[in-house]
């Protein structure tokens, strides 16, 4: 009996060990797998993030944008501003009912006036400025103001309308002076029939917000 056990006890042994190194193998690889599976769980979690992130931005940016459109056809709808800005433009009325008013109540960061021919005739950046300080913003929204332009010259030989049946709006995203700025662009037009029109295009309103910390 006594020998019969130690002759099994070497075999008892070397099996303990060969069942450690399997059972150790077992969990590394158990472990390794579980390490994989979690960082694949994680680079989808984050993906995921990323996406719903990029669709938030851009929820806020096309909301942005159909708000600035509306602020500023809320004056360039408008038979005083029709008026005012296409004669001999009353840059004190500018102030307090575009610029000035975009700015201080509405958060826009900049805002130029040009004439029928595309020329600054007003701006606006915290205080009124001369307009030839707008021309590097001008250059860089004249895509959406030419937009705006080729669909008035449709219009111009027939009955242009008046109020929201006459405003011709633009918008978008641009990069300008080492920023990003949404834009918002319209025709100024008359209200109403009382207010006739005059020939060629109109003045219109360009207006543009930082996409700063607060925007976001």
């Amino acid at each position: 009996y006594d020998r019969a056990m130690s002759s099994n006890l070497p075999f008892s042994r070397r099996a303990i060990r060969r069942i450690a190194a399997l059972a150790a193998l077992i969990l590394l690889v158990v472990v390794a797998g579980s390490a994989g599976l979690l960082l694949y769980t994680t680079q989808e979690i984050d993906e995921a993030q990323v996406a719903e992130e990029r669709a938030l931005i851009q929820r806020r940016m096309d909301r942005g944008l159909d708000q600035m459109v509306s602020d500023i056809t809320s004056a360039s709808i408008w038979d005083d501003a029709y008026r005012v800005l296409s004669a001999s433009p009353d840059l004190d009325w500018a102030d307090e009912n575009m610029g000035g008013y975009y700015d201080n109540y509405l958060g826009h960061t900049a805002s130029i006036i040009v004439d029928g021919a595309d020329q600054p005739i007003y701006y606006w950046q915290e205080a009124r400025l001369p307009p030839e300080d707008s021309r590097t913003l001008l250059t860089d929204v004249k895509p959406l103001l030419s937009r705006i332009r080729t669909q008035e010259a449709q219009r111009l030989a027939g009955d242009r309308g008046v109020g929201f049946a006459a405003v011709l709006t633009a918008k978008g995203m641009i990069q300008s002076r080492g920023s990003f700025y949404l834009v918002a662009v319209s025709t100024v037009v008359p209200e109403t029939r009382s207010e006739p029109w005059r020939p060629g295009p109109s003045p219109a309103v360009v207006s543009v917000r930082r996409m700063d910390g607060r925007f976001l």
